[in-house]
């Protein structure tokens, strides 16, 4: 089945982001913008369009994508290498609550008016030590999200992925 709106990918370059970005790159009904942070992607279609963006530098770049092309399904996979064994009141921290709090907060505020599909990643079905700083910000960040669909006409759906083993999950298990 082909989809007939414009596609928006974060944390394209590797991991879930990546392969969504390959299931969907064949369409060329629409644009699928990728977005990333480190890896390069390549990718050459000229339905693609693949920009270079620091979510915690460039969030104003990110508001243009959505002026510019008008997205109507978000895929926001962003993965952040975070070694939790020296997490601990660290600038990290900081770093992987802005990535998955609140900065899908401030992308769903923008897109508020907009019809839009907002995919994000969920965890809640891998076992995950409840207690690691990890298992806590992705409980609270999705059930702060819940909320914020329930008390808004947002179409917000959560990936519920089974124990996926790749380079970026094994870091996050004990």
């Amino acid at each position: 089945e082909e989809i007939y709106k414009n596609i928006w990918i974060t944390g394209a370059s590797s991991g879930i982001g990546n392969g969504l970005a390959r299931i969907y790159k064949n369409n060329k009904k629409k644009k699928i913008i990728l977005t990333y942070k480190n890896n390069k992607i390549y990718f050459k279609q000229r339905n693609i369009v693949i920009k270079k963006i620091d979510i915690n530098k460039d969030l104003i770049k990110l508001y243009k994508i959505i002026d510019k092309f008008k997205p109507l399904i978000i895929y926001y996979m962003p993965t952040p290498k975070i070694d939790f064994s020296h997490f601990k009141g660290s600038k990290k921290l900081k770093n992987f609550k802005n990535i998955f709090l609140k900065y899908p907060f401030k992308i769903l505020e923008f897109v508020k008016n907009q019809d839009v599909k907002f995919f994000y990643p969920s965890t809640q079905n891998i076992s995950l030590d409840k207690k690691s700083p990890y298992s806590k910000i992705k409980l609270f960040a999705e059930n702060k999200i819940l909320k914020l669909k329930e008390n808004r006409k947002l179409n917000i759906n959560f990936y519920r992925f089974p124990a996926i083993q790749s380079k970026q999950s094994i870091s996050f298990l004990n």
